[in-house]
């Protein structure tokens, strides 16, 4: 599972994420490379700024 926060919102559309998927694959490997990306606003956080490992896993189980 990957993660990606935009530098601008709804910059990246599903053409890009494709895109970075195959950079990522060429890059790291088929067995490396994350499963799943998803494009999010941004990470759910902790109360002390850390990111919610949790949280994250939840942001790829909701739909």
């Amino acid at each position: 599972m990957a993660a990606v926060i935009p530098r601008e919102p709804g910059a990246l559309g599903q053409t890009a994420v494709g895109v970075l998927k195959g950079a990522v694959r060429e890059r790291l490997g088929r067995a490396a490379a994350p499963k799943a990306i998803r494009v999010v606003e941004a990470l759910p956080l902790r109360g002390v700024g850390k990111p919610d490992r949790p949280g994250v896993r939840r942001l790829f189980t909701a739909e």
